[in-house]
């Protein structure tokens, strides 16, 4: 699944992260050969409220980490 930016998606709440469950926005897809990795930031989430967690800019994160089927 290609995300695009803007997209907002959810980290799997087992990928062993602060951020598990947590809301992103997809800032930067890579085109990389198997199109896995893509650039989130945190910080709001998809219905604009502040959620609690660090954000110090994008991030890579690999797609296996994501709730794919929460993308809005």
């Amino acid at each position: 699944m290609k995300l695009r930016f803007g997209d907002f998606v959810r980290t799997k709440k087992d990928c062993g992260d602060s951020r598990a469950g947590c809301d992103a926005m997809v800032v930067d897809n890579f085109d990389d050969e198997n199109g896995q990795e893509v650039a989130l930031t945190f910080g709001c989430d998809r219905y604009n409220t502040i959620q609690r967690v660090q954000c110090v800019g994008p991030e890579l994160w690999n797609k296996s980490e994501l709730d794919l089927e929460t993308v809005y």
